[in-house]
């Protein structure tokens, strides 16, 4: 019994030996007899399924250091050979073959235990090795499956690839269809134009009657003949690149015949047979420009009229303050300048109309009439005099009807009034000088009657015959 533990451990150390070594070092009979073991274990594995190189029993669990196992069958060698030199010279005592003897069960639980090591390592070797061989056999399966999908992703992206492009271009088809029915609707020109030169590759009907030329015509122009002033383009491609589009931008443009006409522009990037474009709109706006240019005029010989008039001109709020006044108004009531007089007069009904119930008259008679003409009042001066004025005005309301200030002209009829005046004191004088003229006249035709002769006559008798 002790022979046969003896040689499985030598047997053990032996194999650790060489697993430890290599298969090149030299190995010794036991080493070589358990080398062999192993070649005829690596023989019987399957060679068709490759596989990577599973864990060894080392990376698994720390395995018995080969210098343990031998020691540990040296020492249960010695043991035993001790143990049979005290038992075959019967010179030792009892109780050294007591020792040897604990010593050598303790021996032999360290070499059972070693073994059970060994086997259950060799036992989850062999359970990780058939795991890993089944994963393997499963990526294995899975990686065909993917290379099915992968073909059949493939095959189908291309026919999908081909339908998008057929709807994409079927779209842009549909696009360019639309586009035109638009623009060919839009009540406005419209063109498109290369970036770089100008180059209209593309004008609707109204665009070809604005310019005076048919569409076709038009589209072997250049935008940039078009300008009238051709530093205008350079502008409007400024504005281009600072916002990235154009919104309204006014300038003159000139027809075919040379003729000018003022549009406002918008423009923006357009994409037009795959290449990036310039689309143009263009509102005509000369009937504009000539309506501000006739309103500038007018605003212009109204300051003019305002300023220069002998005539007083003003403008004033229904709760009694001047809005505006023109020099003649200003210089009227005493002023040195029409700013002064809006600043001193804040209420209009006292400050300047001697008797107040005429401005309540004069308002009462604008809001009725919505105009007064010739209205006469007495008003003061800046140094307290008074003097006449003849107003007319007429209300300026919004368009929902609501008062929103006077305006009007005042004139200085002093001199008028005190001519009326004295005409009237003449005209008096005249009446009265009448008047004893035609009682002069009435006494004569009444002596002159014959009636008043006989009643004379008759008188004169009277006073002879009391005389007597």
């Amino acid at each position: 019994m002790r022979s046969l533990l003896l040689l499985s451990l030598v047997r053990m150390s032996l194999w650790s030996k060489g697993r430890d070594r290599g298969d090149g070092e030299d190995r010794g009979d036991e080493g070589n007899r358990v080398w062999g073991v192993r070649e005829r274990q690596k023989a019987i594995a399957p060679h068709s399924t490759p596989h990577t190189p599973c864990p060894t029993p080392n990376t698994l669990r720390p395995t018995p250091n080969t210098r343990d196992i031998l020691t540990t069958a040296l020492s249960f060698r010695s043991t035993q050979t001790a143990m049979e030199e005290a038992e075959g010279a019967g010179e030792q005592s009892s109780l050294e073959i007591t020792r040897l003897r604990g010593q050598l069960e303790t021996l032999t639980q360290q070499v059972n235990r070693l073994q059970r090591e060994k086997s259950d390592l060799e036992t989850r070797l062999r359970t990780t090795t058939e795991r890993f061989e089944a994963s393997i056999q499963d990526l294995q399966r899975e990686k065909a499956d993917l290379e099915i999908m992968l073909d059949t992703m493939a095959e189908h992206s291309t026919t999908v690839e081909a339908e998008l492009q057929d709807k994409a271009d079927e779209a842009i088809r549909q696009s360019e269809a639309q586009f035109r029915l638009i623009a060919e609707a839009a009540p406005v020109p419209v063109l498109i134009s290369n970036i770089s030169d100008g180059a209209i590759l593309y004008a609707n009907d109204i665009a070809g009657s604005t310019f005076g030329i048919t569409p076709s015509e038009l589209m072997g122009h250049s935008t940039q003949e078009f300008y009238w002033d051709a530093s205008d383009r350079h502008k409007v491609l400024t504005v281009f690149a600072k916002n990235g589009f154009v919104q309204n931008y006014e300038l003159k443009l000139k027809r075919a015949d040379g003729t000018s006409f003022w549009v406002m522009l918008s423009l923006r990037p357009f994409m037009f047979n795959d290449e990036l474009t310039f689309l143009s709109a263009i509102c005509d706006i000369s009937d504009r420009k000539q309506a501000e240019d006739a309103l500038r005029i007018a605003e212009a010989n109204y300051r003019s009229i305002f300023e220069n008039s002998v005539e007083g001109i003003f403008q004033s709020t229904p709760e009694g303050r001047y809005l505006n006044v023109n020099p003649a108004m200003a210089r009227m009531f005493g002023y040195a300048s029409p700013a002064e007089m809006i600043a001193q007069i804040t209420k209009i009904d006292s400050q300047v109309y001697v008797d107040p119930l005429y401005c309540d008259e004069f308002k009462t008679r604008l809001e009725e009439q919505d105009e007064v003409v010739g209205f006469e009042y007495q008003a003061y001066r800046l140094d307290g005099s008074v003097f006449w004025i003849a107003a007319s005005a007429r209300a300026v309301r919004d368009a929902n009807g609501q008062l929103l200030y006077y305006e009007g002209t005042s004139v200085d009829i002093t001199d008028r009034k005190q001519e009326e005046e004295w005409l009237k004191q003449q005209l008096e004088l005249l009446r009265f000088e009448m008047d004893q003229g035609k009682i002069e006249a009435q006494v004569a035709e009444i002596t002159e009657t014959e009636y008043f002769q006989q009643l004379k006559v008759e008188l004169k008798g009277v006073r002879r015959g009391d005389g007597c």
